[in-house]
Order: structure tokens, then C-alpha cells, then sequence
């Protein structure tokens, strides 16, 4: 069994720390060290830390520069070959690391493992299996918010990943660039995994291995309920505009233009009724000021490029946050707009 480092992310999540690292400390049998990068926090994290949990290396940044830089800083820092970052406020059982390191161990190939989170405390939803990446620029859930008692348990290749519990090859990680520390925060973890599948390398989802997610930084997590946090709203307005033109051949993206501008005039409407609009149209123009730092980094993509458009892409049914589509209108319009996307995919991707 080979050896981890363990990263925990953390930005206030002070509420949190204490039951995710009793839990590690409690559950993980084999070798490890313990991480923890402090994005600033003023919770009084670190001070939590260097008084109850002085066995946890703690990193405190000297600003918040976001969950990309951290888990750069994290790369950088980890002694062990593998680096499993995951999110504070998370809780670990005893079937979780290991089957993660198993199952990258077994293929030299694969580069991303992980885990199956578990909304906390109730336990009987699923948050996700990883998932699969939407063409046009979203990432559609494996059995996103699914009941736990009728979900499938099979561990399979995915097409991207999120940090809640992500079992990394460091090599791999570092011969990629790490995260992209532009997107500070929301769909990062998504272009990362989509850049090691680019560049040859597997991802895997790994539901034998179980983490508890609970609900998140309020500030900026939404579980259905109440205001959309407006910093949320801007980073994922911004960065899946950021993702394609990052990312996407320019093929691929003058062929998806139509479904891509469909699915930006749903995320308008959407903005619309939830008092977004401003901040929408603040990420778009955010967006437009930093283009000519990304297309400078579409060399860097061309060179590690080892897989074609087609095959890093689906037309899987998008995927919600359960409560943010009322039924009714809103449904029946998502539904079509599914349909239209599934269609035109089935005609592009065979010259993509």
C-alpha cells in the first residue's frame, strides 16, 4: 500500500476542522502525513490547530489567493507520491483511503481517483461519483444527488472530478501544471481533471471508498435553498467561459457555438430571476479582460494534448442542484433545452 499525503483545503472552516481531523486520525490505518492549507482564514483556524492539532502541518497563507494556489502550495509541500485533497468540511470512514490507493495502483495509468461523497449527517443522499464533462463547459454529476439506497456501486473511468476527496498522482500533477491559480476557485478541480484526461491520463470513480460531505462555506456553497451566494454565481459565470476557450480546440468551439450560446441564454434567464444579472455581466467581462492570458495558454494545452475533443466530452443530461429548477415551466424549458443539446452533439461530435 503506498504512501499519501492527506490536504485539507481550508478556508473558515473552522466549525469544521475539528470532526474532519478526529475522523482521519481515528479511521486511516496506514502511513500518511497531514496537510493543512490555511487560505487566510479569520475564523480562527490556525489558532484551532496549533493548539488542539499540533501532529497536522499547517500551512497559513498570508492572503486568500484561492483553492487553486492552495492546492498548488499543497503539491509543492506533500513528501508522498500521492496527494489526496479534500475538502474541511468533510468527515472519513474506514473504507476511504485505501480503496483509493488500490485502484490507482492497479492501472500506471490513471492519474485522479475518487471518493463517493455522502451529504452528512443524514447519509442518504449521494453528492456525487465524480462525473462526466458536458460539452458545453459543465459537469454533469455520477449519480449527483441520488439516493444512497438505490444508486449502483460500480467503480468505473470517469471524465472529471471534483476535490471533495481526489486522490492525485503528484507526478502526473506537477507534469500538467498543477491547477490553474486564475480560477481561484469553482470549476477549477473540473479543468484539472479535464487537463490530465487531455494529456493521457485516467480518472477513476471509486465508490468503495465513502466520505461525508457536509454543507459547506455558506458564502459561497448552495444546497437549494435560499439566496444564490453571489461570489459563486461569478466565478462559475466566469470560469466556464474561461474553461472552453482554454481548453477547447477551435474546431470544437466554432462547431458547439450554437449549443454554447443556447445554454449561456439559459444561465442569463437564470441570472435574471435570481437578481444575478450584475454580477453576470461582471464575470463576463472579467472573462474578456483576462482572453489574452488564456489564449496564451492554449500552447501549453497543445503540447500535452493526447486525446481528441470527442472523447473528452458527453451530452449526459445536465445536472441541478435539487430546488434551484421549480417545477413547472422551468423544468419543461431545462428538458428541452436537454433534448436539443443531446441532438445537436449526436450530429457534431463525428467531425469534432
Amino acid at each position: 500500500m503506498g504512501k499519501v499525503s492527506i490536504v485539507i483545503i481550508n478556508y473558515n472552516g473552522c466549525r469544521y476542522l475539528k470532526e474532519c481531523l478526529v475522523s482521519i486520525k481515528e479511521k486511516v490505518k496506514i502511513d500518511y502525513e497531514i496537510i493543512v492549507i490555511d487560505n487566510h482564514s479569520s475564523d480562527g483556524s490556525a489558532d484551532l490547530l496549533k493548539k488542539d492539532f499540533s501532529w497536522v502541518k499547517l500551512i497559513v497563507l498570508d492572503r486568500n489567493y484561492g483553492h487553486s494556489y492552495a492546492c498548488n502550495v499543497a503539491f509543492r509541500e506533500a513528501e508522498k507520491d500521492y496527494v489526496l485533497l479534500m475538502d474541511s468540511d468533510t468527515v472519513v470512514t474506514e473504507k476511504w483511503l485505501e480503496p483509493l490507493i488500490r485502484k490507482m495502483e492497479e492501472d500506471p495509468g490513471r492519474g485522479i481517483c475518487i471518493s463517493r461523497a455522502i451529504f452528512y449527517p443524514e447519509k442518504k443522499m449521494i453528492h456525487s461519483d465524480g462525473g462526466w464533462a458536458h460539452y458545453v463547459g459543465s459537469m454533469v454529476l455520477k449519480n449527483g444527488f441520488s439516493e444512497l439506497k438505490s444508486a449502483g456501486g460500480c467503480s468505473e473511468e470517469i471524465g472529471a472530478a471534483g476535490t471533495t476527496s481526489m486522490l492525485v498522482d503528484k507526478a502526473k500533477a506537477l507534469e500538467i501544471g498543477g491547477f490553474d491559480d486564475d480560477f481561484f476557485v469553482y470549476l477549477n478541480d473540473f479543468e484539472f481533471s479535464l487537463r490530465m484526461r487531455l494529456a493521457g491520463y485516467k480518472c477513476h470513480s471509486v465508490p468503495e471508498s465513502i466520505i461525508y460531505h457536509k454543507g459547506g462555506n455558506p458564502a459561497v456553497s448552495y444546497r437549494g435553498e435560499g439566496r444564490y451566494p453571489r461570489l459563486r454565481a461569478f466565478y462559475i459565470f466566469r470560469n466556464r467561459w474561461y474553461l472552453i476557450f482554454k481548453l477547447y480546440s477551435l474546431k470544437t468551439i466554432l462547431l458547439c457555438l450554437p449549443a454554447l450560446l443556447a445554454y449561456e441564454c439559459s444561465i442569463f434567464v437564470m441570472a435574471l430571476m435570481k437578481g444575478l444579472v450584475l454580477t453576470y455581466f461582471k464575470a463576463l467581462f472579467s472573462f474578456f479582460a483576462m482572453l489574452p492570458e488564456i489564449l496564451e495558454k492554449r500552447s501549453h494545452i497543445k503540447k500535452i494534448r493526447c486525446i481528441k475533443d470527442k472523447k473528452l466530452f458527453s451530452a449526459l443530461p445536465l445536472t441541478f442542484v435539487p430546488g434551484s429548477v421549480k417545477e413547472g415551466g422551468q423544468k419543461s424549458l431545462l428538458q428541452t433545452l436537454d433534448t436539443f443539446l443531446i441532438c445537436y452533439w449526436n450530429i457534431i461530435k463525428r467531425i469534432i
